[in-house]
């Protein structure tokens, strides 16, 4: 039994699209806002200010991505994808 509904390859074709666009998006915005934190690091420099402290909190990753990727790694490994 075959199922030729050409809906649900389009479906999969959106959600792909909108989540490269999400990722793409986000990494632009992060470039911007790092770009912007040199800038002022620079005009401080020029200015023989005191630099402003670097914004670790930022950066880091999110704390509980460490648990989210180990149970999307073993969903995948427990389903054979992995």
């Amino acid at each position: 039994m075959r199922n030729n509904d050409p809906t649900i390859p389009f479906f999969f074709a959106i959600l792909v699209f909108a989540a490269a666009t999400t990722v793409i998006v986000s990494l632009y915005f992060r470039f911007k806002r790092r770009e912007l934190e040199h800038r002022e690091r620079i005009a401080a420099l020029d200015k023989g200010a005191v630099l402003p402290a670097l914004n670790d909190a930022a950066n880091a990753p999110s704390p509980g991505l460490r648990a989210r990727c180990s149970f999307a790694g073993s969903l995948g490994y427990s389903s054979g994808s992995a």
